[in-house]
């Protein structure tokens, strides 16, 4: 079999090496990609430090917002030819037997088996997975666009998908950052009112400039306070943000709060504040295959484009891939990173 390039990191907390392995031949359901470019997600960091609660095998090779080109379609494959231009997400596989699946439900199956660790993401040239988690990309997203939607997209689209209100219903994003700035271009081109909540108050203009019809800043008790009871659903982006209680109170009854950031802490809240109001708060994670491809239809129709950064990575040079994952660590992105390979 011949040779592909990759990145790894070779141990927790490592930077970027290359690498060289085997290619993969694809089974029967499956395609083999080779890839074009990759977001970097927060995601791919905590993966690379071991600091999720699922042990990280070593040497990793991470990255779960794929695009390019097939190469090579197993023998039971009919949705995918060579040459089709594709992506991959957060998920390789599911079980495809359980009540989830069967709904339709298959981020959510017990079986989710992750794109990459132990096996090859999206900082390898060359990616095999099932072709029932591969994605066609739309003509209108540029491949540097489409990458983040695979991930970063779909994860504030399916909340707003599937407990989304009636046209014109109250939406609240908290966090305007990688998450947070897709949420309310969705948010909007779906027909809700959008309101963008935010720690920083210089991000009110670009908030707007996304969608936002109006802005809170929590900072400001004032501002915190004329919004109360206001909103059928918030999805709540930030990672950062671990006390819960000046969001629940921001909800209508029957309200709707929605965790899709990371902080490392322990949320908190008193339950009061859920049963005044008979409000929820729910998690959602990634979303289905049939929310993937609406989420990439939908964003080619209307428009969505994340705010990214594209950095030019020859395959054997992992200084300007290194350089990009600094600037993620550190919160400089604004607001997606993506790694566009070439073999110079």
């Amino acid at each position: 079999m011949p040779e592909h390039h990759a990145f790894a990191a070779l141990e927790a907390g490592a930077s970027q090496t290359p690498i060289k392995s085997q290619e993969q031949a694809p089974g029967p359901h499956e395609v083999a990609v080779l890839v074009s470019h990759c977001g970097i997600c927060h995601s791919d960091l905590h993966k690379i430090d071991n600091d999720w609660p699922s042990p990280t095998h070593y040497p990793l090779v991470a990255g779960h917002e794929v695009i390019g080109e097939v190469k090579a379609v197993g023998s039971e494959v009919r949705d995918f030819k060579v040459g089709d231009r594709v992506g991959m997400g957060p998920q390789r596989k599911s079980c495809l037997t359980c009540e989830h699946c069967g709904k339709g439900d298959e981020n959510l199956c017990a079986g989710f088996q992750d794109l990459y660790d132990p096996l090859f993401g999206g900082y390898s040239q060359h990616v095999v997975c099932d072709s029932r988690w591969v994605f066609h990309i739309p003509q209108g997203l540029p491949s540097e666009v489409a990458a983040p939607l695979l991930c970063a997209g779909v994860t504030v689209y399916a909340p707003l998908d599937h407990w989304g209100p009636v046209k014109g219903g109250s939406v609240a994003i908290v966090g305007i950052g990688g998450l947070g700035h897709l949420a309310l271009q969705y948010a909007k081109a779906m027909g809700f009112v959008v309101t963008a909540i935010s720690t920083s108050p210089d991000k009110e203009a670009e908030a707007r400039s996304f969608g936002a019809d109006h802005f809170i800043s929590l900072n400001d008790a004032q501002q915190v306070a004329a919004a109360g009871r206001s909103f059928d659903l918030m999805l709540n982006t930030a990672s950062g943000l671990c006390a819960l209680e000046p969001l629940l109170n921001l909800l209508k009854p029957d309200g709707r709060l929605v965790l899709l950031g990371l902080p490392k802490e322990e949320v908190s809240f008193r339950a009061m504040k859920l049963v005044i109001g008979r409000r929820s708060l729910s998690g959602s994670i990634i979303g289905s295959t049939r929310q993937t491809r609406d989420m990439l239809e939908f964003s080619a129709k209307h428009n969505i484009r994340p705010k990214i950064e594209v950095v030019d990575v020859p395959w054997g040079n992992a200084a300007p891939f290194n350089e990009a994952i600094k600037k993620v660590r550190e919160n400089k992105a604004r607001y997606r990173m993506v790694v566009r390979y070439n073999s110079a």
